[in-house]
């Protein structure tokens, strides 16, 4: 299953269809998912197009563990820090996995972090928001929807 997951999940991905459609709502971006081939290890960096990918607005490293019938994909600095409050656990739905996170409402930046995350080595569909006094205050109310570069 982890082979699985891995090998789903790693790639370079963009939004170019939907910020041509919607430009208003979704800013153009990219993910790059890179396995470092040590135990499940992998990076993650996150990007506006007009930003350029050496100014990444995320970059963050993760340990990718298989635990029963479900994955937990670890949240970890570039430092190598862990984050365990950012945790998500990803179960297989439908050709999909789907993650949500461990530990409900983590504190990042003052807000609640609410996260949606799924993928199935095509489509990779996304969804951060911080919340405070149940206003928005930072991320969208629409689901990113990238797809896998042909070739990476």
């Amino acid at each position: 299953m982890i082979e699985d997951f891995i090998s789903k999940l790693r790639g370079k991905y963009n939004n170019l269809k939907q910020a041509q459609e919607s430009p208003r709502d979704h800013s153009y971006v990219h993910i790059i998912w890179t396995d470092l081939q040590a135990d499940g290890r992998m990076t993650i960096k996150q990007w506006y197009d007009m930003d350029g990918e050496s100014n990444p607005y995320r970059s963050r490293c993760h340990k990718i563990l298989q635990k029963d019938d479900y994955i937990v994909v670890e949240n970890w600095g570039t430092d190598w820090t862990h984050s365990p409050a950012f945790d998500m656990k990803f179960t297989l739905v439908d050709s999909f996995y789907k993650g949500e996170l461990i530990y409900p409402d983590p504190i990042i930046r003052e807000t609640t972090l609410k996260s949606f995350v799924e993928f199935d080595g095509y489509t990779y569909r996304s969804m951060d928001q911080g919340w405070k006094d149940d206003k928005l205050v930072w991320g969208s109310l629409s689901i990113y929807e990238l797809q896998k570069e042909i070739g990476f």
